[in-house]
């Protein structure tokens, strides 16, 4: 509003702002909070998956996943991660669930979180 108001040489002003997409949430994704309240229930919620969906994803053998859940790092150079690639990636097991978030550095890949999978 700003950058515009000064290209014409003049003032402006933003009364109200909607945003209608955003990281991969569209408007047509939401709920209004008092329909929430009023009628909350467990398939009201995404996945915690989609919330990450911008980062790539790897699916890793039992043996890598079981060492990522325990702890462990994976060595990069073992999975089908290009070994320059630095940043958060999902790690999902051979069944596709979400066993967690990574980063990768350094041709490994470190824990950032977990999830419970339910085994």
């Amino acid at each position: 509003i700003d950058d515009i108001a000064k290209s014409l040489n003049t003032l402006g002003v933003m009364t109200t702002l909607r945003r209608t997409v955003s990281h991969g949430f569209d408007i047509k994704d939401c709920l209004p909070l008092q329909a929430v309240r009023e009628n909350f229930s467990a398939d009201m919620l995404l996945p915690v998956d989609k919330v990450l969906v911008p980062y790539p994803e790897i699916t890793v053998t039992d043996a890598q996943a079981k060492r990522f859940q325990n702890g462990g790092s994976l060595d990069m150079t073992r999975t089908s991660v290009s070994n320059d690639y630095t940043g958060f990636i999902r790690v999902k097991n051979k069944k596709f669930e979400l066993v967690g978030l990574g980063f990768c550095e350094d041709l490994s890949i470190k824990i950032k979180c977990l999830f419970d999978i339910g085994e």
